[in-house]
């Protein structure tokens, strides 16, 4: 990817606190037919299309198809300069490996998986779940109003959320919107959200790597869509550290990477 986008030197940061209802199922980019796992975090795009689910109203019918776009907030036409950058969790657990079933299928076990028919012959599914109690959205603007109009348009509002999950946005938000300022990282500074990992200058050992979904883009020619995807570090605990001299956004001891940024904002 190569990006293009001037972002100004001040940004707004709004930290919205989401209330997970059922384990987080968002199936990561290296799924397999028959074995995937979730990613702990909701993507940019992921949590970009809730946002705007919550704006626009749930549609009954999801398709690629040339009518329906791939949601994302800075796609609406009142929201250009609104970028989500995903929703972390404080705290979880990845489940242990399970099967899932693919219900009123015959299954399997002996043949290889690509030479069965149509919805027969499926292998159980390997499945890893999330679980958590709490998403924070982050959510980034040059318009500070603009960030407090969507935190009073979406609070108390709820929707589905990646395989089988839903997700309350809570209506006490208890976040104030903080001023991002454009700066060179130190290295000593907290990293919110993702890092590339040609940023990273410090990362605990249980941090693990991630092929991360930026932007979304459909393909009207044969009607599917083109996602644009990055390689990113992300972990629960405390530890990471941006690398010396990358270009960041920092508000207090914590920063955003300006790179990301531009990707999300395509």
């Amino acid at each position: 990817m190569n990006p293009t986008l001037s972002l100004p030197d001040e940004l707004y940061l709004l930290q919205l606190e989401g209330i997970l209802y059922g384990t987080l199922m968002a199936r990561n980019l290296f799924k397999s037919n028959v074995t995937w796992s979730s990613y702990p975090f909701l993507p940019p795009t992921t949590a970009s299309g809730f946002l705007a689910a919550l704006l626009e109203g749930e549609r009954w019918i999801e398709s690629n198809g040339l009518d329906l776009h791939p949601r994302a907030l800075h796609h609406l036409s009142e929201w250009d300069d609104v970028w989500a950058v995903g929703a972390f969790p404080m705290s979880g657990q990845l489940s242990r490996k399970h099967l899932r079933a693919h219900l009123g299928d015959m299954f399997n076990y002996e043949a290889t998986l690509w030479s069965a028919g149509q919805s027969q012959g499926k292998k159980l599914a390997v499945v890893e779940e999330f679980f958590t109690d709490s998403l924070t959205f982050l959510v980034v603007s040059s318009d500070q109003a603009k960030l407090e109009k969507l935190q009073l348009l979406v609070r108390g509002k709820v929707g589905p959320v990646a395989k089988k999950g839903c997700l309350a946005i809570a209506f006490d938000n208890r976040r104030c919107i903080a001023l991002l300022r454009a700066t060179i990282a130190q290295g000593s500074e907290k990293i919110l959200g993702l890092i590339p990992v040609e940023e990273v200058g410090q990362m605990p050992l249980n941090a693990q790597l991630y092929r991360v979904s930026m932007s979304s883009q459909l393909e009207k020619t044969n009607k599917t869509v083109r996602w644009q995807s990055v390689n990113c570090l992300w972990t629960i605990t405390s530890g990471a550290r941006f690398r010396s001299g990358v270009p960041v956004f920092q508000a207090g001891d914590q920063a955003i990477s300006r790179q990301l940024l531009q990707w999300v904002s395509h």
